[in-house]
């Protein structure tokens, strides 16, 4: 490639598309296109022959490996495109999955960042492109822009486009070597909601090879590894060690008062003074008094609450002129290095699940404050901006389930799963007020052992039993186990720890 043909402040953008689902893949490509993107799809030859008469905007590199003989399908090798970036004449280069969508994306901004930098973003799932309410996809990344000498630091892999991993390895290499990573915290990138087969195999392999590889280095990240499995909670990382970036130009900052109640030497306190955000007040919840705060929002914090450093900077962009906003809260397992993001909102719907709203998730506009004060039922959807990411960490992994419990008292309920979980869930949750009948498992070896005394049976004899509500007891197959129980019982018995 000619460098006259790159250009100034051009970025060029490398993905795979795949041989199926075309229109949305145009659609999502298009907008690339729109924001001024110089777009090339990597593909093996029998993909290319499929595709490339749906997208005679683009150019296609044909490659002459791919990893069917490992992976039962032609993926793309992560290699084979750096490869190319590496001899290309584009001063920054990219990679974007092929469905993403890109709105409101700042190109020069982008390009400016991205020079001897790693900018790289997450995607917002929606339901629609007229609807941009949606929450952040957390523990995968779907854009990256860096500039074009990082592609030559990657050691040889088998690390594929499309499979898991390779999304932090692209991040994690440059930050081991000293490069500026940056992450997009209002998102560009949308994606529209479907379901996804998660490849939990190839995810543990490619995730130990890269402990292995650079395992001289993993003393620094020990807090982020899990050391049974050496799990590494790349997401964690990044948070970090990431350079925040917020849209520029910001025309108004408004201010903040914090009302904190509990102790100034606490790690809630501190989260507070963490905020990359820095136009507000901590005053403590004994000396608030609401006709005095001249603040023009309003935030309310009890200790054993953690915030986001980025928590008051993202609540304040998107609040605008709504009434409130409101973000998810990110749970951390405590057996785990871990977290679950709970969002207090139904995205098909457009609703809010009002009981599920926590006090600390609310940035509120003080005059809305003074007229309804902290009762949540006055929250309407017009009225409220959502900000779809976890921005409030609790450390009680079951708080929404001892919310949920204080409604069912004195019913009869059952289990579903009988691993490490609902051992850690039976020690830690007090069933006392409730009739817990028994635990059930897909596993059929599992039937009629025992779980802290109570009896376990597989799932098969789910109807010899009557019972009023059912608990999943699994974080990474909870999904998987909800769609398994509705064909034996009625999803309004169903209670789910994790997720609404």
């Amino acid at each position: 490639m000619d460098s006259d043909e790159a250009g100034d402040k051009k970025i060029i953008v490398a993905t795979s598309i795949a041989p199926f689902d075309f229109e949305n893949q145009k659609n999502a490509i298009e907008t690339w296109i729109e924001a001024g993107l110089d777009v090339i799809s990597f593909n093996c030859t029998e993909e290319y022959e499929a595709v490339k008469n749906y997208f005679p905007n683009i150019r296609f590199n044909i490659v002459n490996r791919n990893g069917r003989h490992r992976f039962g399908k032609p993926y793309v090798f992560f290699d084979d495109i750096m490869e190319y970036f590496t001899n290309c004449s584009y001063e920054v280069c990219g990679i974007v999955n092929s469905d993403i969508y890109l709105f409101e994306f700042d190109k020069e901004r982008i390009y400016f960042e991205a020079l001897n930098s790693m900018v790289f973003g997450s995607r917002m799932e929606i339901t629609s492109q007229d609807k941009l309410n949606g929450y952040v996809c957390y523990g995968g990344y779907d854009c990256f822009f860096f500039g074009r000498e990082i592609a030559s630091l990657y050691p040889k892999s088998d690390l594929c486009i499309g499979l898991p991993v390779w999304d932090h390895w692209i991040i994690f290499v440059p930050m081991i070597s000293g490069i500026d990573i940056k992450e997009v915290m209002v998102p560009s990138a949308f994606h529209l909601k479907h379901n996804i087969k998660w490849r939990w195999d190839i995810a543990d392999v490619f995730a130990k090879e890269v402990y292995d590889r650079y395992s001289e280095h993993m003393g620094k990240f020990e807090e982020f590894i899990s050391r049974e499995n050496k799990r590494i909670n790349f997401e964690k990382i990044f948070n970090k060690y990431a350079k925040k970036l917020f849209p520029a130009n910001r025309l108004s900052l408004k201010s903040i008062l914090v009302v904190f109640k509990g102790s100034r030497k606490s790690d809630s306190y501190k989260s507070i003074l963490n905020q990359t955000y820095k136009n507000f007040r901590i005053v403590n919840e004994e000396d608030f008094e609401i006709d005095s705060v001249k603040e023009e929002l309003i935030y309310f914090i009890n200790e054993g609450n953690i915030l986001d450093s980025s928590f008051l900077e993202l609540m304040e962009y998107y609040i605008g002129a709504k009434d409130c906003a409101v973000c998810g809260i990110q749970v951390r397992i405590s057996f785990s290095i871990f977290s679950e993001n709970i969002y207090p909102f139904d995205f098909n719907k457009m609703e809010i699940y009002k009981d599920m709203i926590d006090e600390e998730c609310i940035l509120y506009k003080t005059d809305f404050y003074r007229l309804y004060g902290q009762d949540v039922t006055n929250i309407e959807y017009e009225s409220c901006a959502f900000v779809g990411r976890g921005l409030v960490q609790k450390m009680d992994p079951y708080y929404y389930l001892n919310r949920k419990l204080k409604n069912c008292i004195g019913k009869k309920l059952c289990i579903f799963a009988a691993g490490g979980h609902t051992r850690k869930l039976l020690q830690e949750v007090d069933f006392s007020k409730h009739e817990l009948l028994a635990i059930f498992d897909s596993n059929i070896a599992v039937d009629g052992t025992e779980i802290e005394g109570y009896r376990v049976f597989h799932k098969s004899r789910l109807n010899k039993f009557s019972f009023d509500y059912i608990i999943i007891s699994s974080i990474s197959f909870e999904e998987q186990i909800y769609k398994e129980l509705q064909e034996y019982v009625d999803s309004d018995k169903i209670i789910r720890i994790y997720n609404r």
